[in-house]
């Protein structure tokens, strides 16, 4: 027996019922004999339960407070698996304190915490030692099939009378070592003699275990050295030691190890790969439709759990073992397809080049590195991918990188972020991702545009498109992305500039989407996505109605339409502010809709509306009380995301001098934020803003010198940053600044801004006619006519004009009088004089 430290216990409550015994040296005079746990082992036992309870209860403390939850789902399992572990440790604590073993003279009986089990000595059959974990049990077996297993764990000394009491038993490990001995000895395939027999079955044994070792040691480098080569071995060695146990002349084993064979065990061999596998296609392999590996490798397992089977005697269908047996082996079946599936591919990726939004990592010995990206191929929402950390260390928010999917070997598509090649890059991205190294570990958060991140700038016709989803009615869609996104910004993984970007699907305008929205919210009442897509909607809808064009030059009715649609997306937003703990896109909205001073008030849309008619939609100026109202929606917004930008930069806009305040508040505005925490990038954008103002003063007082330099700074300090920046407006500050140099006959400079201009906004046609002017300036007459062309088909009413010359001279072009014609007559009917004048002659031709 193995000897540990012990605490004897004299218990003479127990029955003493004498009997004759065979052995001679059993005395029964020594029982009954109580043993419990000795004091090392209570020590180490309640050492461990402690280092287990004390991290659940501290798990349970926190996760039930819902930190760094993804939802009442995850709050309630990591809860529940923390309850788990916790009732583990007080039962195994309690176990080691109340756990018994007593020896009668004609029985034995083992208590533990809720139950007592005996047998008396008659109805043992035999007994046996195992180990497990270190740990020596004894597992008496009974004659009657019916009466279960009575193992014992010897976590005490065991002394003479408890030996005593075993001695004559029969034990099972003996006799088994004794019958496999035989076995060998009997076989003549096996070898001529028994001593041939017997050395080759140690030399089996010796393989075997210098098989192990080297098992143990390909766990090690294949965990720190991952190669195809080593992942292949770990494909192999489950079928070899199979193999070996099948045709090795019965001198190995699978699946039948203990201290009763003399064979070679070749178990390790068997079960580790799959682990192994399992790990590495965790780690390395973004599988598609994984899935798909479920059934055959489930074949598989089942499949090779036969073939074990029939290699050895102790092991059988009907043994737990085999349910065991099948879980590893289906387990190393699919993570052998997933990583053959990768490994042996030769198919030709399609390429998705796509922004990194953010970067996260799981923390301990085994961490797991992340990029954040934008939608791409069939990934509909931002996404996770998981990255090698040598390429994860490479790589920053803002940098550009490939998803690579592949068809697979089996037909199981799987993707890889890798780093691009410069053919791979479109110009909407390579340009974004020029900033210098420094910037971008300045850059804690994302700085991305709707085109880059996949958000925005999505084709009307893509599936995946919001407004597409919305049109066709698929509201679990629209649910589940825009609430994962919402969680994702309270978790920090994308900032409140890419939830913005997010939304921007919801910019369409056709009326038939009202009804959608409506159907939205009528599905889920709840959902903070569904309010404030119908908000934005409505806002856009406000726009449409009210135009573009100045005050003094839009109707009364064109008020009204706006302000009619306004007061819905009033009501919406303050319904979103209570369906969520963090709405910080309702706040942006509310600023551009300067709300009136006290979010908390009984406010109805009648009040509203009456307080709407004196606000800056009628007026060029803000009524001191609605820049009250604003500031209050912006601290609001502070106080949930004190480094949200997206609100500070709405509401550095209504600061302008166009809406009756001035250049110097925006200069305190700037300086306040620069307390604010936000990144280089973003401080520059605001700065950019005020610079911007300043120009536009100065070109009001006709200082057209001193507003071209503001203009040039203010383009300057946005750099490659103008992403953030609200939509097309660092296309419209290019603008305004290629006008500026344009009136300065600069038109060399002129034309590079307003080049900048429609590459930033390519919908712009008003950019697209002014750079067509410049390049006639210069001489660029095959440039001017693309420039023209493309605004005069945008409707542009001098560009059409000028467009027509183009076609009527044949400049740059073939001659069509016909095609010159019909541009004149548009512009012509929009009151372009010089257009009426070129219809005119061009008829009379």
């Amino acid at each position: 027996m193995q000897r540990h430290l012990y605490r004897r216990i004299e218990d003479n409550t127990l029955p003493n019922t004498q009997i004759p015994h065979s052995s001679e040296n059993f005395d029964t005079s020594h029982y009954p004999k109580t043993y419990i746990i000795s004091p090392g082992w209570k020590i180490a036992m309640l050492t461990l339960y402690a280092v287990l309870g004390i991290p659940s209860l501290l798990g349970l403390l926190y996760f039930s407070t819902a930190q760094e939850m993804h939802g009442a789902l995850h709050q309630f399992i990591c809860s529940a698996i923390c309850v788990g572990f916790l009732l583990l440790s007080i039962y195994g604590a309690l176990s080691a304190l109340r756990t018994r073993v007593t020896l009668q003279a004609d029985g034995i009986e083992y208590r533990d915490l809720f139950s007592t089990r005996s047998i008396h000595r008659h109805q043992i059959k035999n007994w046996r030692g195992l180990s497990v974990h270190g740990v020596t049990y004894l597992e008496l077996v009974a004659f009657d099939p019916a009466v279960k297993k009575l193992k014992i764990a010897i976590l005490f000394k065991p002394d003479t009378p408890f030996d005593d009491w075993f001695a004559d038993l029969p034990n099972a490990d003996r006799d088994a070592l004794r019958f496999a001995e035989q076995e060998i000895q009997n076989n003549l395939a096996l070898g001529l003699t028994p001593a041939e027999r017997a050395s080759k079955a140690a030399r089996a044994r010796k393989i075997a275990r210098i098989a192990n070792l080297a098992m143990l040691a390909l766990c090690v480098l294949v965990i720190v050295y991952p190669r195809p080569y080593l992942l292949s071995i770990c494909l192999a060695l489950p079928w070899i030691a199979i193999a070996a146990a099948w045709k090795g002349n019965g001198f190995y084993t699978v699946g039948d190890s203990g201290k009763s064979t003399l064979k070679g065990d070749l178990t390790l061999l068997c079960i580790m790969p799959g682990i192994l596998l399992a790990l590495r296609a965790l780690l390395d392999v973004n599988t598609l439709a994984w899935t798909q590996a479920i059934g055959p490798g489930v074949i598989v397992g089942l499949l090779m759990t036969a073939m074990v089977g029939r290699t050895t005697d102790g092991f059988s269908k009907r043994s737990p073992m085999a349910i065991l047996y099948v879980i590893f082996l289906a387990t190393y079946a699919i993570a052998g397809i997933i990583l053959g599936n990768a490994l042996f591919d030769r198919s030709v990726p399609s390429v998705y080049p796509v922004k990194i939004l953010a970067r996260h990592h799981t923390t301990g010995k085994g961490a797991t590195f992340y990029f954040s990206v934008a939608p791409w191929g069939p990934r509909i929402a931002i996404n996770d991918i998981v990255v090698r950390p040598a390429f994860y260390r490479t790589k920053e928010p803002g940098d550009v990188i490939c998803v690579r999917q592949h068809g697979g070997a089996f037909r199981m598509p799987w993707y890889a972020g890798e780093d691009c090649k410069p053919a791979e890059i479109p110009a909407a991205l390579a340009s974004g991702s020029t900033a210098t190294k420094s910037q971008s570990h300045a850059e804690p958060q994302i700085a991305v545009s709707a085109a880059a991140s996949g958000l925005g700038d999505v084709s009307k016709t893509d599936a995946n498109d919001a407004s597409q989803l919305l049109k066709t009615g698929r509201y679990e869609v629209l649910e589940s992305r825009f609430s994962a996104l919402q969680q994702r910004y309270k978790d920090h993984k994308i900032d409140d500039l890419a939830l913005l970007l997010a939304y921007r699907d919801f910019y369409d305008t056709d009326p038939a989407l009202e009804l959608r929205h409506a159907e939205w919210i009528k599905a889920y009442p709840h959902s903070y996505a569904a309010y404030l897509a119908e908000a934005i909607y409505f806002i856009h809808i406000g726009r449409e109605a009210r135009g573009n064009k100045y005050a003094d030059e839009t109707s009364d009715q064109q008020f009204a339409a706006m302000e009619a649609v306004n007061s819905k997306a009033f009501i919406d937003l303050q319904e979103s502010l209570k369906l969520d703990d963090r709405p910080i896109l309702s706040y942006v909205q509310l600023i551009d809709l300067d709300r009136h001073e006290n979010a908390d008030s009984s406010a109805n849309a009648t009040s509203y509306l009456d307080r709407l008619s004196a606000s800056f939609f009628h007026k060029k100026n803000l009524s001191a009380e609605s820049l009250n109202a604003a500031r209050d929606y912006l601290d609001r917004s502070i106080s949930i995301a004190p480094e949200n930008f997206i609100a500070r930069r709405k509401y550095m806009t209504i600061l302008e001098t166009r809406w009756g305040h001035s250049t110097s508040e925006m200069k305190a505005f700037f300086k306040e934020s620069r307390s604010a925490g936000l990144t280089p990038a973003k401080l520059r954008v605001l700065a950019a803003l005020v610079a911007w103002d300043q120009a536009w003063n100065e070109e009001r007082r006709d200082d057209i010198q001193a507003s071209g330099k503001s203009y040039a700074a203010a383009v300057a300090l946005v750099g490659d940053d103008g992403d953030l920046m609200e939509q097309n407006m660092f296309a419209l500050l290019l603008s305004d600044a290629g006008h500026i140099h344009e009136e300065l006959r600069q038109y060399d400079l002129a034309k590079g801004y307003y080049q900048k201009s429609v590459e930033s906004n390519p919908g712009s046609a008003n950019a697209w006619s002014n750079l067509g002017i410049c390049q006639v300036h210069i001489g660029d007459m095959e440039g001017a006519a693309v420039s023209y062309r493309k605004a005069a088909e945008m409707g542009e009413p001098i560009a059409q004009n000028e467009w027509g010359k183009f076609l009527w001279n044949g400049t740059a072009v073939k001659a069509d009088h016909a095609a010159a014609i019909g541009y004149f007559e548009k512009s012509a009917s929009q009151g372009i004089a010089d257009a009426q004048n070129n219809l005119r002659f061009a008829k009379q031709k």
